[in-house]
């Protein structure tokens, strides 16, 4: 009876033990409903399994991922799995030009456990068991912030008389703290006018009525002309949370102002990812990146780390001697770098310009991950100028061998190649670790147009911001490097169900075709110069960390590329997706959806359907193109506190194109003769499409059908996976009127779920977008696994 009862104990506990570790297809569990999910996924191996919590073969966690990553690896695959826990990844050779990070080989996926409860990922709400923490670098050497400051402002600022006579007003932006046992003072986003000021100072606090009293007398001597100025600052620190309010009494630059203090108590740790902090590629031996073929990491949360799946290109000897377009800007540490796209910094570095993007690469999984404190950092070039706009003086140093700054077109996620999905994940807003340092910089004087010029170089306070950087790039951003369009239209491109807070930067970068963004949030605050929601007001706000935002004019000047969602490509749908508060100041951006032509492509193909956007503090934003054709564009039950349709067409055309039942501030583009745009619904009964046909096209379904109407304003494509009982709508369509090759009459679907047999119907619609006009149902179809 005893043998009996061990046996049966060992035979529990051995099915304990194998439910523990996951040998389902992550993706098809948490998108098993009507949305369905990228079949491609089920080419993975999820039942080869390696359960990383009972692994031993390294010393560290990183020795041990690259040893079971490699096993896997050799058996054409499989799943590193970590259990819910934390998982210390800090020691590691992330740093410098010959560092990796957390590089995936062809078939392998790193997974966690499975949120045990209710999520909801557009809205920011994902907690997740599994947890990796990335090493940092400390800053506290450079920082002007470190530890613990009261940071506030005057926010009707001061006025005071200029050396011409004239009066001005000026923001009085004052972070005050205690570094190195000394008080000390920052004014207004950077020191050049005050590089001499002496700043001495005493503090004491007490307590009345259960608030903290903090009296903080500052002086100021030596500043520029002999001026001497006094200052007393009376905040209260009201118990129960970091905000206090304050009056101001006292003398600067020459005046006497009085008035009312705002902020709150903040501290920052005054750390940077390190250069290697990325869930990246490893090629084979003597292969290239687009040989990688259907990695992924899902139910991560990642702290200090971003994802790389990058793009391939004609990569030159090393950095300095590639002609790429920052090779004469990049560091003597990083110059003899050999780039293979495994950084993100290789396409910008090290990339032969105007040569060919290299496809290939397919299969891309990012789902269901928190990446907290993230972001790309680029200490590895100067962001100087060298003149080859023809526009502006050369300052090729930049902000210098010691500068740095976040990289200005990198990722927190980043996918390039066929069959991507990118789903769920969050990224939160950062706080604790943005701090303010001193950096060479450069103020851009707008000039007639897009021409600028450059004042003298200075030292200024800028931001270290986390959220200053784009989301999601998904075939976008790094492509202007190369000839050619082949990556624009990689098929296959999914992007759902995310959160992305932004301080300024794009949310998404997302193109291809046969492209679905559905239900995306773009949180973010309205960046604004000197003022941040972090509590750090007084730093200069700059486009790459060294070209300084300023107004007036466009390009370098202004720029800041505050935008919620920049797409490209052909075939694409957005759905669902919701953004707030875009733009800058100074700045020249705030578009919400937009396409524009040197972007890569024109609007080919598109449906803009359900969005919404909240003005906020910001821009009143647009939905649509800028100087771009339309071929095939349907825009319907959006709301903007701007303009839906394509802004300044120019020359272009607009073809089979409707702009309809949107809740617009302003108007769309104007009708002309030579467009072919409708801004109503026309009045008539709408008949179904004919010849509705639907093909297994290898992890996808090709439907296709033909119009019979000259009365709708696009077409609706329904799934069903219960035989025609319920109909999922997983696609809108443009109108097919003047006809394009651009806008053929098609849909590739590439979420249908493998294993079940799928039927589709087409659905001719008008701004009431019933089943009126439907079709009869396609043959069932089934996608082998």
């Amino acid at each position: 009876m005893r043998l009996l009862t061990l046996f049966v104990a060992l035979l529990g506990l051995t099915a304990a033990l194998w439910a523990a570790v996951p040998t389902d297809n992550a993706v098809a569990t948490y998108y098993h409903s009507t949305e369905g999910y990228p079949a491609w996924t089920d080419a993975i191996k999820w039942d080869n399994v390696i359960d990383m919590s009972a692994y031993a073969n390294g010393a560290t966690n990183f020795a041990k991922f690259e040893s079971a990553r490699d096993e896997l690896a050799a058996k054409g695959g499989g799943v590193l799995y970590y259990p819910a826990g934390v998982y210390d990844f800090s020691e590691g050779p992330y740093d410098g030009p010959n560092g990796r990070g957390l590089m995936l080989k062809s078939g392998v996926v790193i997974r966690g456990a499975a949120p045990a409860e209710v999520i909801d990922p557009q809205h920011g709400k994902l907690t997740l068991g599994t947890r990796f923490v990335f090493g940092f670098k400390k800053r506290d050497a450079v920082a002007l912030d470190a530890g613990e400051r009261a940071r506030f402002y005057l926010p009707s600022g001061i006025t005071f008389t200029d050396d011409k006579g004239k009066a001005q007003t000026q923001d009085l932006v004052l972070s005050i703290g205690v570094k190195d046992g000394k008080l000390q003072q920052d004014v207004n986003g950077y020191l050049r006018d005050y590089a001499t000021a002496k700043i001495t100072g005493t503090a004491s606090t007490e307590m009345k009525d259960k608030d903290q009293l903090v009296t903080i007398a500052i002086k100021l001597e030596e500043l520029p002309g002999g001026a001497k100025a006094e200052g007393s600052y009376t905040l209260t620190l009201k118990q129960g949370d970091q905000l206090f309010t304050g009056n101001f009494e006292g003398g600067l630059v020459g005046q006497i102002k009085k008035g009312t203090l705002q902020g709150r108590i903040a501290k920052s740790a005054a750390e940077t990812p390190r250069e290697w902090n990325v869930v990246g590629l490893c090629p084979p031996a003597g292969g290239r990146i687009s040989d990688v073929k259907n990695v992924g990491i899902c139910w991560v949360n990642m702290e200090g780390a971003t994802v790389w799946f990058g793009l391939d290109m004609a990569w030159g000897p090393t950095w300095r001697t590639a002609k790429a377009w920052q090779s004469a800007l990049v560091k003597d540490s990083w110059a003899d770098r050999v780039p293979d796209g495994t950084h993100p910094m290789d396409a910008i570095c090290g990339a032969e310009t105007g040569k060919p993007y290299i496809p290939g690469a397919t299969g891309r999984l990012i789902m269901g991950c928190v990446l907290q404190d993230s972001a790309v950092v680029n200490d590895s070039m100067t962001c100087g100028r060298t003149g080859g706009s023809g526009v502006g003086p050369v300052h090729k140093l930049g902000f210098g061998p010691d500068g740095f700054y976040m990289a200005k077109f990198a990722p927190r996620i980043g996918a390039y190649g066929a069959q991507v999905f990118v789903a769920a994940n969050v990224l939160p807003k950062s706080e604790g670790r943005n701090f303010k340092y001193l950096q060479s910089t450069v103020r851009g004087v707008p000039g007639s147009g897009n021409n600028f010029s450059f004042g003298p170089v200075s030292k200024s306070i800028v931001l270290f911001d986390y959220n200053k950087i784009c989301g999601i790039d998904v075939n976008k951003d790094m492509v202007n490097l190369s000839s050619g369009d082949a990556a624009y239209y990689e098929p296959g491109v999914t992007v759902r169900d995310n959160y992305v807070y932004n301080n300024g930067h794009k949310g998404y970068n997302v193109s291809g075709s046969w492209v679905t963004l559905k239900n995306n949030t773009n949180d973010r605050d309205f960046l604004n110069g000197g003022r941040d929601p972090y509590g750090m007001y007084g730093w200069r706000l700059t486009l790459d960390g060294f070209v300084e935002s300023a107004s007036g004019g466009g390009g370098v000047v202004s720029d800041n590329l505050s935008r919620a969602f920049d797409l490209g490509g052909r075939a694409l749908w957005i759905d669902g997706s919701y953004y707030i508060n875009t733009g800058s100041t100074p700045g020249n951006d705030g578009e919400g959806i937009l396409c524009q032509a040197h972007g890569g492509t024109h609007i080919n193909s598109w449906a803009i359907t359900h969005n919404k956007h909240d003005k906020g503090e910001g821009s009143s934003s647009y939905m649509g193109g800028y100087n771009v054709q339309a071929n095939g564009f349907l825009a319907a039950w959006n709301k903007d506190s701007g303009s839906v349709g394509v802004i300044n067409p120019g020359v272009n055309l607009i073809l089979d194109t409707a702009l309809v039942a949107n809740e617009a501030a302003t108007a769309p583009a104007a009708v002309d003769a030579k467009f072919d745009l409708i801004l109503a619904a026309p009045a008539g009964v709408l008949t179904a499409p004919a010849d509705v046909n639907a093909v297994v096209d290898g992890p996808s379904v090709m439907v296709t059908w033909t119009d019979t109407t000259e009365l709708e304003i696009g077409f609706r494509v329904d799934r069903s996976l219960d035989a025609g009982k319920s109909w999922t709508a997983i696609v809108y369509r443009p109108r097919h009127s003047k006809g394009t090759p651009e806008n053929i009459q098609a849909w590739r679907d590439y979420t249908a779920p493998s294993g079940t047999a799928i039927s589709y119907r087409v659905v001719a619609i008008n701004d009431k977008d019933t089943d009126e006009g439907a079709s009869t149902a396609t043959a069932a179809v089934t996608i082998v696994k």
